[in-house]
């Protein structure tokens, strides 16, 4: 059943984990730190309101893309991409287990460290960074929202980037693709622009 996890939506959500706290909110969904009752490991949950993400323009289609995307960067998962564990819904809400990440997002390690990087953590980080995108590029994907808020770092001390949120991702080899233009201004790239 856990290869299966990743590939299909399940049900019983509630009886399967327990919510130990709030991690975080976004636009349509609420991150929280998780506990699996049969086995006391610990995830990080996306649960998004069918309502509010469905009534948006393009809500269901992005969690959709985004679903299709993870789940293909996970059948050979690498380990600078977030894991998806596996997608539960219910009547109202789906709910994305991913791997938890203790390390925070690179924007805050910048910000804690006033920019300042040894050489020898540069080196650790864009050899992660750079596996991570070599290995998406190898499934023809790209991600299209590439910014310190959406690289976590694996953990506290460490400086091994994992790339999260994959939202705006898309396959390259689509005629149409489902946000034309995208990104987060001040990182967008210029031909976009």
């Amino acid at each position: 059943i856990l290869v299966l996890s990743r590939h299909i939506n399940q049900k019983g959500f509630h009886e399967m984990f327990k919510p130990l706290k709030k991690l975080g909110k976004g636009n349509f969904a609420s991150v929280y730190e998780v506990e699996r009752v049969t086995d006391h490991a610990k995830f990080a949950v996306k649960a998004f309101s069918k309502q509010s993400c469905f009534n948006g323009k393009n809500g269901k289609e992005s969690l959709i893309n985004e679903l299709t995307i993870m789940r293909e960067l996970s059948q050979d998962w690498h380990p600078n991409l977030l894991r998806l564990e596996g997608v539960y819904e219910s009547d109202n809400s789906i709910y994305v287990v991913l791997e938890l990440l203790n390390g925070g997002q690179l924007f805050h390690r910048i910000q804690q460290l006033n920019g300042h990087f040894s050489v020898q953590q540069v080196k650790e980080f864009m050899f992660g960074l750079l596996g991570g995108l070599k290995h998406m590029h190898q499934h023809r994907i790209m991600h299209r929202d590439l910014k310190p808020e959406n690289i976590m770092l694996r953990g506290n001390s460490s400086m091994v980037p994992v790339i999260v949120d994959f939202g705006l991702a898309t396959n390259v080899d689509l005629e149409k693709y489902l946000f034309f233009r995208c990104g987060t201004p001040g990182y967008v790239a210029p031909e976009i622009i």
